[in-house]
């Protein structure tokens, strides 16, 4: 069952089109994470989720409920860009300006302080606090309303690499507590790692949805021949695969490499190199979004 689904999400600046029929399938206890270049849409789409924006069309739907509805948006938590902090109050009382409209009592405060590892210094100055855990604070407000889901743009963001792990640490025990979780990263290595499904976004449309594993799946298994005859090797490999592509001398496909190898040997070409051609996460990345300048949020 999907916690979070649209249809046809749109929005429109004027002429220009910043999102075009989003259809996003976010699963009940997953983490879902929203990749894409600069400019792909991803912060807008988050930002019509929580109701920071509105469409211009398709629909929003939060646990079964109509996103324009009051009790959807209560099942949302949210940290979208850089949380809204007072430096001159304490962790503790920067929760307590927003603990009445939420409706959270003293003992939630402190549950998600502790949630976050904040229990220790929740009465220190937050202008004392360090970019992570300034982070953490932000995290505690998105829980203080025990929301389903939890919305988070680049939680990772400028942390140094103990920081990050620490991060991804917290957003995993969170996932387990039973928060569905979707973050906005560009950080590829620390998606990879938490993350069990995937949304690639390139000039606002969707170009993949789906489990990380699935994507990860598309970079195994890709064998890169080079030979000395490659018309040859390629209608003797065709049988092992049959979308063989040959480029120069080198060709790509995914096959057994024992087999390549036999066939080659026995249809007579010199076989020079045979090895992997996994990709990875980063180049299918850039493959289904069209960047190839950098990772960008």
């Amino acid at each position: 069952m999907n916690v979070i689904e649209t249809r046809g999400l749109a929005k429109r600046y004027g002429s220009h089109t910043v999102l075009s029929g989003i259809d996003l399938e976010v699963p009940r206890g997953s983490i879902y994470a929203l990749l894409g270049p600069n400019g792909a849409g991803k912060t807008t789409t988050l930002r019509l989720l929580t109701g920071l924006a509105r469409p211009s069309g398709g629909s929003v739907w939060i646990a079964g409920q109509d996103a324009r509805r009051p009790q959807a948006r209560r099942s949302l938590g949210a940290l979208i860009e850089s949380p809204a902090l007072y430096p001159h109050l304490s962790g503790l009382d920067n929760l307590r300006v927003y603990a009445a409209d939420l409706g959270a009592t003293p003992a939630r405060m402190h549950e998600v302080l502790e949630v976050v590892g904040l229990g220790a210094v929740a009465k220190r100055l937050v202008g004392r606090y360090s970019l992570g855990m300034r982070q953490r604070l932000g995290i505690a407000l998105a829980l203080l309303g025990d929301p389903q889901v939890l919305i988070l743009d680049e939680p990772q963001n400028g942390l140094d690499p103990q920081g990050m792990r620490d991060m991804r640490t917290l957003l995993s025990e969170l996932n387990g507590m039973g928060h569905t979780l979707m973050v906005s990263s560009h950080l590829l290595g620390e998606v990879q790692q938490l993350a069990t499904h995937v949304g690639l976004m390139s000039g606002g449309c969707l170009t993949f949805q789906g489990e990380m594993a699935a994507l990860l799946e598309q970079t195994r298994g890709l064998l890169r021949v080079e030979v000395d005859d490659a018309p040859t090797a390629a209608r003797l490999l065709i049988a092992l695969d049959p979308d063989v592509q040959v480029s120069g001398n080198t060709l790509t496909l995914r096959a057994e490499a024992a087999l390549v190898a036999r066939a080659l040997v026995l249809g007579g070409v010199d076989l020079h190199r045979l090895e992997p051609d996994g990709p990875g996460l980063e180049e299918r990345y850039f493959d289904l979004t069209g960047s190839g300048q950098g990772v960008r949020a």
